[in-house]
């Protein structure tokens, strides 16, 4: 489904666990309680709303360490559905957004 028809709500959510590291630095990235709220608007619309919740991302670079934990910034937005899936040919869709700075400091993009 390419976007949510009309009158539709749908809530997404979730967690991520990521990291990578090379010889001297480690990098690790976790994420709990992302959440999308998803409402369609007709059948082409959609409006957005969602946020990644908390965030905690380490930092190790020799025996250096760093470690921020918080809330993150939230965002709307809309999908806009440009073409539908038919065949071979794949759904293209625009999906427009700005971030709100609601979250901790270390986060946010104020």
């Amino acid at each position: 489904m390419n976007v949510l028809p009309g009158g539709l709500f749908q809530r997404e959510s979730g967690f991520s666990l990521s990291g990578q590291s090379d010889r001297n630095s480690v990098d690790r990235t976790f994420i709990a309680g992302a959440l999308t709220l998803r409402l369609g608007l007709g059948h082409r619309l959609e409006l957005r709303f969602g946020g990644d919740g908390f965030r905690r991302d380490s930092h190790r670079e020799g025996q250096e360490y760093e470690r921020a934990a918080g809330a993150s910034d939230f965002s709307v937005g809309a999908k806009f559905a440009l073409v539908s899936e038919h065949g071979f040919r794949p759904a293209l869709s625009l999906i427009s957004g700005t971030s709100l700075p609601a979250g901790d400091a270390r986060f946010t993009r104020r």
